[in-house]
């Protein structure tokens, strides 16, 4: 069992589990339900009462690897080399077929390239390969395929699949019950608990990633996962409520008014790395697009097709290197706030110590960072902070409860929706959602497109930029392509 400090609710109760041979077992749950906690706990941390016995020591060669979902803070080389063989002996490193490697997780050619300009799906495909050098004897990969597109995804399963021959043990936890399809053993974790261990033959009879997409499991109409929120009342969830104001004139949660009437618009944007140097990267080439008010837009591609980067430009967090982005006619630089980014990696979006203090601060009513008291909006009261953190967590279907909890005791889908929280309390006439879907169960997908949909029939303009079009296509009314930094 074990319990994060400050909870009084276990993460995980009772679970007893054993890896006996080198066999793929996959670990499936809804978010929240426990699944990170195992994989702490297979990788070595103390439970708080019961044991854990053998394994190897996590990271050394021959010993335990552990690959989890924030590959972004685990890059260490300044190349792809480097940082593959990271704490390795030299005669380690020499003995290592990097380019053999490299070419089984999907990364030929890459060795020399510096990792800060690898896409999300490549760090994870970075991370897996830092984890295989090491020859680990047991191999715990947690929603490693979040971040990568649909073709790369069956490429790494079918890896993780066949390490077992190479007597590798394999643990890979997700929310996805399709990735069990390959499966030796499926076990389903829910409320900290293991409610079922199967093996092959027993288990659902999908036979491929394409064929659980086509029919996919309905969400449960209960959910008891730790720390979430249940939503009744059908598979989209209930709609959120009508907008309406307080008696301080204060909208309260639902649509947003619909005052919007800006477009978004890129005129030939094109964006190079490290320009005039010898590792500079062309990335994005002659984009140009306008979002309208109220429109719904998806943009697709490939790993490293230059998505994220489209993304940053069109925030205004990135100045392209050529052409120019507006919202309403004024340039981004002069639109700060308007435009909201879900981040790719939503740690990073992350930057206060506790759910509560960070969706206040995302909404404007929190201290500036290195600023001491001051705030950006006028001082709220207790009573207020907490109804809109409450509200903003309800919508995006987190329990309240779990505003006081650490943000690094949430698991990766609790932090992409409290970063989504406070991305809605913002109250933005624009928001771009850079992978928005990875790392949430189906339940949380489907809730998060009810959301999105009803806030942009009210006006709000949105951009989702995925590989992952399971809803999403439903939500958007136009779809274009970027493939190797052309947007068509």
């Amino acid at each position: 069992a074990f319990t994060y400090p400050g909870t009084d609710h276990p993460a995980l109760s009772d679970v007893t589990l054993t890896l006996e041979r080198p066999e793929y077992t996959v670990v499936v749950g809804p978010n929240g339900s426990g699944k990170s906690t195992l994989a702490l706990l297979l990788a070595g941390a103390e439970p708080d009462s019961g044991t854990r016995q053998g394994g190897g020591l996590l990271g050394a060669v021959g010993g335990t690897a552990l690959v989890g979902q924030r590959s972004e803070l685990l890059v260490l080389g300044q190349s792809v080399a480097e940082d593959v063989t990271w704490g390795m002996s030299a005669q380690q490193s020499a003995d290592l077929d990097l380019d053999e490697l490299l070419e089984r997780v999907g990364l030929a050619g890459l060795a020399d390239a510096d990792p800060r300009s690898l896409s999300g799906g490549q760090l994870q495909r970075l991370a897996l390969a830092g984890a295989l050098a090491r020859s680990p004897r047991l191999l715990i990969s947690d929603e490693s395929t979040a971040m990568i597109d649909r073709d790369g995804r069956a490429e790494i399963l079918d890896l993780l699949a066949s390490l077992p021959a190479r007597g590798i043990a394999v643990v890979h936890i997700t929310h996805d019950p399709a990735e069990s399809a390959r499966a030796d053993r499926v076990i389903t974790i829910r409320s900290g608990r293991i409610l079922s261990d199967t093996r092959t033959g027993a288990t659902a009879s999908l036979t491929s990633i394409d064929q659980a997409k086509a029919s996919p499991a309905q969400p449960e109409t209960s959910r008891e996962t730790h720390g979430d929120t249940a939503r009744q009342g059908g598979a989209t969830g209930d709609a959120p409520p009508a907008s309406s104001l307080n008696a301080e004139g204060e909208r309260i949660w639902g649509s947003p008014s619909l005052i919007n009437t800006e477009h978004l618009w890129a005129d030939r944007v094109a964006h190079t790395y490290d320009l005039g140097t010898p590792w500079e990267k062309p990335v994005l080439r002659d984009v140009s697009l306008i979002l309208d008010p109220g429109q719904a837009m998806l943009i697709t591609g490939d790993n490293g097709s230059g998505k994220t980067t489209l993304s940053r430009v069109l925030t205004g967090l990135l100045v392209p290197t050529w052409g120019t982005v507006t919202l309403g006619g004024k340039p981004m630089e002069r639109r700060v706030g308007d435009v909201a980014l879900s981040m790719q990696f939503a740690r990073l979006q992350l930057q206060r110590p506790s759910v509560r203090s960070d969706i206040l601060a995302a909404a404007g009513h929190g201290p500036r960072i290195g600023t001491g008291s001051a705030h950006r909006k006028g001082s709220i009261s207790r009573e207020q902070g907490d109804r809109i953190v409450a509200e903003a967590m309800e919508l995006v279907g987190l329990d309240p409860a779990l505003a006081s909890r650490g943000i690094d005791d949430l698991s990766g889908g609790q932090m992409r929706r409290v970063a989504l929280a406070g991305l809605f309390a913002s109250h933005p006439r624009v928001l771009i959602l850079d992978e928005p879907m990875a790392g949430l169960d189906m339940a949380s997908r489907e809730l998060l497109i009810s959301v999105l949909d009803e806030r942009r029939r009210a006006g709000l303009s949105i951009l989702v930029i995925s590989h992952d079009l399971e809803g999403v296509d439903d939500l958007c009314d136009t779809h274009r392509h970027l493939r190797e930094g052309v947007l068509t």
